[in-house]
């Protein structure tokens, strides 16, 4: 089934499944039986760690939730299976410290809501790919818990500045760069599921914010600033009725970055 579970020293109970099984392009022929023994598995080790009083993360590959890609809203996780970890995250959400996921390629925020709430728990952040093959700016992130364990408070993420084509390493210009930090350049003030939905709430009414945000999440250089500002608008217009909104479309500007 691919389940994994470990202590770390600081208090923390580490829990990683396959989400694989639980995705909308897995043959449940397969292995049937794996969606509820997974599920049970977790829900045993979920408890457990109640009961020690550990604080929990989470990892899996697919992220659950909407995502607007080139093709339109793309869902990864098969409903039913993610309303059943809705219900399991729900019940635990005092103890998950945080849920870190991937497949993305570029870094995001999601919070899952229970039955369309405004009650926010489990806070979900989707790492930037290690690897450019999908011709992102690769990158990763160091995450600080100060003061308390009951999340991360902050992350900076670094990305790797690569001349004009996605795969070259011999270039004395390629080099880690200091993307942003999450706290003094996104004003998240803890990466609860608290802060995450706070920080989503405002990028939703304020445009230039989250066009502030995107440029980051990029890795583009800050030059680019306006001429990503019009690209944005020409590309949405044909996913989003008011070009104007929130709803902008990451991974076709990725596509338009990279092709041009």
């Amino acid at each position: 089934m691919g389940c994994y579970c470990t202590i770390v020293p600081e208090g923390f109970m580490i829990i990683s499944i396959n989400s694989i099984h639980f995705s909308v392009r897995n043959r449940p022929e397969n292995d049937p039986e794996a969606p509820a023994l997974v599920f049970a598995w977790l829900e045993n080790k979920l408890n457990e760690a109640k009961v020690k009083d550990l604080k929990v993360i989470l990892t899996y590959h697919l992220p659950h939730g909407l995502f607007l890609t080139p093709i339109g809203v793309e869902k990864y996780w098969v409903h039913n299976y993610e309303e059943s970890l809705k219900l399991l995250l729900d019940r635990y959400s005092s103890i998950i410290s945080g849920i870190y996921t991937g497949h993305m390629h570029l870094s995001t925020f999601n919070v899952s809501q229970l039955n369309d709430t405004k009650e926010y728990y489990a806070g979900v952040l989707v790492n930037r790919a290690l690897s450019p093959i999908f011709g992102n700016n690769p990158g990763f992130a160091l995450y600080y818990y100060i003061d308390s364990m009951e999340h991360p408070k902050y992350f900076e993420e670094y990305t790797f500045t690569i001349n004009k084509t996605y795969n070259r390493t011999d270039s004395a210009k390629n080099y880690w760069i200091h993307l942003y930090n999450s706290y003094t350049d996104l004003g998240i003030e803890n990466l609860s599921s608290v802060g995450i939905s706070k920080f989503i709430n405002t990028t939703e009414s304020n445009l230039r914010k989250h066009l502030n945000y995107m440029v980051l999440r990029l890795g583009i250089n800050f030059a680019d600033y306006q001429a990503i500002d019009g690209v944005i608008k020409k590309i949405c217009k044909g996913h989003t009725i008011d070009t104007s909104t929130y709803v902008m479309c990451v991974d076709s500007l990725n596509e338009y970055i990279k092709d041009n």
